[in-house]
């Protein structure tokens, strides 16, 4: 289910490789751009249309207090089932004083009244960790997982530049029918963090993520991943992981039927101003492992041959043409792009995956690092090279997994 107001926002909300967040990070929500929400509604009573008006209903940061009494100020709603419970993806012109302190690592609960329902529990957050669903289909054939890189937001990763529109949400559901479109999110900030996680660690919460997220009717459901740079690293040793792990993990292994990798250091990454940021944190070790060269990449590599195996399922690549600008830190300690122009990841790199990918399925991507999962528009000449690859994934997906659980038992 999804609403879209009739009304168009042109401002955009900018989010730098691997660094910036929908929102900034130092600073509450605020009224200069569209921001998205997450909302955790505990009920399954409550309908789209009953949430559109108690949303619509809400002050927002306006001068008077309201949005404009002609014009809706949701730009995009989406409210899908999950587990059991519903979530919703709003994106806002002005967001309602209600979600007002709304911030990374701050997010808000409440109890409140909806349409002629009881009082239900709701959470908002804009940080999208974990799975958040963006589309359901009645009956879906197909499930794909969107995995975004070091330091990026799960939602803005791939929202265009231009305007609020994501396509994943805005455009996918569209033009393939038959799916379930989850995004992953997972905490890998770059500025300030103490977090210690490793690929290792990250791929582990993944698999038990998607666990998590399908009932035991679903564990077969063909499985496709989306990656982009990090986050094809975090799938590829989930899935290697997954061939030592649990019946659970094994289904995941057993149900995946291809990999789309959007700029994935599979040999490293040009990673020499990152480093310079997080110089004496925590994290220090996981940027300094995606380097060039990086003997864990390499175990990672063979790992993943290994245990998941060259021709296993279909693997698609796409590599960026264009430099990326670097983050470097402002006066105010701020993250910003104003560093040199440099290719973060080579095609020889994002094209290493496995030793025999097919020429067809290295794909060029007329964009930066960042702006190669940032499609404006449905006519966008690199979304229409994605999606063509997509589409013959998921077409011949349940058969391939039918013949592969038919064929073999356990961990293949």
């Amino acid at each position: 289910m999804s609403v879209t107001a009739s009304t168009a926002h042109s401002s955009d909300l900018a989010l730098a490789f691997s660094a910036r967040t929908i929102i900034s990070k130092h600073a509450p929500l605020g009224k200069s751009a569209d921001r998205t929400l997450r909302i955790n509604l505990f009920s399954n009573s409550v309908t789209e249309t009953q949430l559109v008006e108690w949303l619509e209903g809400l002050a927002c940061d306006e001068p008077d207090g309201h949005s404009s009494p002609n014009e809706s100020n949701i730009l995009k709603l989406t409210l899908y089932p999950y587990r059991t419970w519903q979530v919703a993806t709003v994106t806002f012109c002005s967001v309602p004083l209600r979600f007002a302190l709304c911030a990374p690592g701050r997010g808000q609960e409440a109890r409140v009244k909806i349409g002629e329902t009881e009082a239900i529990d709701i959470s908002v957050d804009c940080d999208f960790w974990g799975l958040t669903p963006l589309y359901t289909a009645q009956v879906p054939s197909v499930d794909i997982v969107a995995v975004p890189g070091l330091g990026a937001h799960a939602f803005g990763t791939w929202k265009s530049s231009n305007g609020y529109r994501m396509w994943l949400r805005d455009f996918l559901p569209s033009d393939i029918q038959g799916l379930r479109i989850l995004l992953y999110g997972y905490d890998s900030a770059l500025q300030g963090s103490t977090n210690t996680s490793s690929i290792q660690q990250y791929g582990r919460q993944l698999l038990d993520a998607v666990n998590n997220s399908r009932a035991e009717q679903e564990k077969h459901r063909p499985l496709i991943f989306i990656g982009h740079s990090l986050g094809g690293l975090v799938i590829k040793q989930a899935l290697a992981d997954a061939k030592q792990g649990s019946e659970n993990d094994c289904a995941i292994l057993n149900s995946c039927a291809a990999l789309l990798f959007f700029g994935v250091p599979n040999r490293g990454l040009n990673n020499n101003n990152m480093l310079s940021l997080v110089k004496g944190q925590k994290n220090e070790h996981l940027v300094n492992d995606l380097r060039e060269g990086s003997s864990l990449l390499d175990l990672s590599y063979q790992s993943f041959l290994q245990n998941v195996g060259p021709g296993y399922c279909r693997v698609v690549s796409f590599y960026e043409t264009k430099d990326t600008r670097v983050i470097q830190l402002s006066t105010d300690g701020r993250m910003e792009k104003t560093g040199p122009y440099v290719r973060l990841v080579t095609k020889e790199s994002a094209t290493w995956a496995t030793p025999n990918e097919a020429l067809y399925d290295q794909v060029p991507i007329n964009a930066d690092h960042s702006a190669m999962v940032k499609f404006a528009n449905r006519a966008d000449g690199n979304y229409l090279s994605a999606i063509e690859r997509l589409r013959e994934c998921v077409n011949i997906a349940p058969n391939i997994i039918r013949q592969r659980l038919e064929s073999f038992s356990g961990c293949m």
